[in-house]
């Protein structure tokens, strides 16, 4: 996750999920794409992208990583380097992004590049 670029409308972000298959886990890196957001609407997304509170209730939990899930859908713009287990590339589309989203370890790692691309280097130019 350390390497943030940007352009006028977006900022790309490196990410790697943890994925376990057949008892062993396996980094699965790429490159994701996040639309590029004003202060003040970061700051406004700020709740949806911090931890999510299980002691607050279960029904509360779900409500906040629905709401964070609906983040995402609007805040990925693509990816680049996602490969399935065939070596070919995944293409990005809005129902792979959902795919994506029920599994845990690419939810926790596209929620990590959402908060890295919050942060001021993120706005670097290419």
């Amino acid at each position: 996750m350390a390497l943030l670029k940007g352009n006028a409308t977006q900022v790309s972000v490196d990410v790697t999920a943890t994925i376990s298959r057949d008892g062993a886990d396996q980094d699965v890196a790429f490159t994701v794409f996040y639309k590029l957001r004003a202060r003040d609407e970061q700051l406004r997304h700020a709740e949806h992208i911090d931890a999510i509170d299980v002691a607050a209730g279960i029904e509360r939990a779900s409500a906040r990583i629905e709401r964070a899930k609906d983040l995402l859908r609007s805040l990925v713009l693509g990816w680049h380097g996602l490969t399935g287990s065939d070596g070919e590339e995944i293409q990005f589309s809005p129902e792979v992004l959902d795919d994506m989203l029920a599994l845990d370890d690419y939810y926790d790692a596209l929620m990590e590049g959402l908060r890295a691309s919050s942060l001021p280097g993120a706005r670097r130019k290419n």
